[in-house]
């Protein structure tokens, strides 16, 4: 679907964290128990939401910044087997920032984040890592 060009790896990264930061707000109810129990009128509820996503955005920013040069560079790979590898790598280290930094009291927000990331990795650059394994195909032959 998207060449995996600057812009089109950090509009990746940007829509998987905000996908991520949604997912969890309604899993578990925080969204509700944070927010909405919290407000007594549609102001509070309005502040209470943009409060709540003061978070959810910087580590959106943080996190697009942090791995966006992996992720890009993972993308230059002539090989399917090198290219798993270091995006495996890049899932394993986000992982274990996310878990241990941003959220150690649950520790399987980092398996959705990497869910997350792979399902939308396919559905965004399915055709380029489809290319790499034909490049080694070719390669081969």
């Amino acid at each position: 679907m998207l060449k995996p060009r600057a812009f089109s790896v950090f509009f990746y990264l940007i829509i998987k964290y905000i996908l991520f930061f949604t997912l969890l707000a309604f899993i578990g109810g925080r969204y509700r128990s944070m927010v909405i129990e919290n407000s007594t009128n549609t102001r509070e509820l309005v502040t209470n939401t943009l409060s709540y996503s003061v978070y959810p955005v910087l580590y959106t920013v943080l996190g697009a910044a942090i791995f966006f040069a992996p992720v890009y560079y993972s993308f230059k790979a002539k090989n399917l087997a090198y290219f798993i590898v270091v995006i495996s790598i890049i899932l394993v280290a986000e992982y274990f920032l996310y878990t241990y930094l941003a959220s150690p009291s649950d520790p399987i927000n980092g398996i959705y984040n990497g869910a997350l990331s792979i399902l939308l990795l396919l559905l965004f650059f399915y055709r380029k890592i489809g290319l790499i394994s034909r490049q080694q195909k070719i390669m081969k032959s």
